[in-house]
């Protein structure tokens, strides 16, 4: 049998222990950096747009920071203002008035919706308002509950709560030109009896009505606010 010296066994523990010892020692632990500061918040948006978007989160240890919060929305626009409504009252001030008179009304057909509206029509007689294209005063009588019109009821009405286009339940206008330009009652009275406007009958005076000119060129170059003027007229119309 071979043998082994005692120094050499010897020697072989020591270097076994010492390489143990190497191996087997804990490396230092790496430090964990704390989490940086927040991002700087978004700042607010102006009126239709938006917020800017909130801020980059922050430098720091291993762990990043939050980021900053989103600004708030800018405020709604402001909506617009409603026009004028059915009884609403126009008034100019007129610098020169036209006396006019006029023949007799008929119903126009085609314009007759039954129970709803109806447009009747009659030729100016005096003066010549305009060029060669006859010149007319329309009555129409509109019936819309939905919208508060109430040109089918009968009685005495004043014309000054049916000045404003659009929102009359009982027009009284002249058409000059084929209606190049347009005016509308701003004052005065009309009387229906025993008949109804909006089915096709009509029986109604006219009393001192003026009216004034909503549309169109002026009567005339530096003529001013030319208004025309009816003393009294009578429409009736049968079926």
């Amino acid at each position: 049998m071979r043998r082994i010296a005692i120094g050499s066994v010897l020697a072989l523990v020591v270097s076994a222990t010492a390489f143990f010892q190497l191996g087997c020692t804990n490396p230092p632990l790496l430090e964990v950096g704390t989490g940086g500061s927040a991002g700087a918040s978004g700042g607010g948006g102006s009126a239709n747009t938006g917020g800017g978007g909130g801020g980059t989160a922050g430098r720091g240890g291993s762990s990043a920071g939050t980021g900053g919060a989103t600004g708030t929305g800018g405020g709604a626009d402001a909506g617009g203002t409603g026009g004028p409504g059915p009884g609403a009252t126009r008034s100019v001030t007129c610098t020169m008035t036209m006396e006019i008179s006029i023949g007799n009304f008929t119903r126009i057909p085609g314009s007759f919706d039954p129970g709803r509206d109806a447009l009747y029509v009659a030729p100016i007689m005096s003066p010549t308002l305009g060029t060669d294209v006859p010149d007319e005063m329309d009555i129409q009588f509109a019936q819309f509950d939905e919208l508060s019109l109430n040109g089918a009821q009968t009685g005495g009405f004043n014309l000054a709560n049916d000045s404003v286009p659009n929102t009359c339940s009982r027009c009284v206008k002249v058409l000059v030109d084929g209606a190049a330009t347009e005016f509308l009652a701003q004052s005065g009275v009309i009387s229906i009896t025993g008949s109804s406007p909006v089915n096709g009958t009509l029986d109604a005076t006219l009393t001192d009505v003026t009216l004034s000119r909503v549309g169109g060129q002026p009567l005339g170059a530096g003529a001013g606010q030319v208004c025309l003027h009816l003393a009294s007229g009578t429409a009736k119309v049968t079926q």
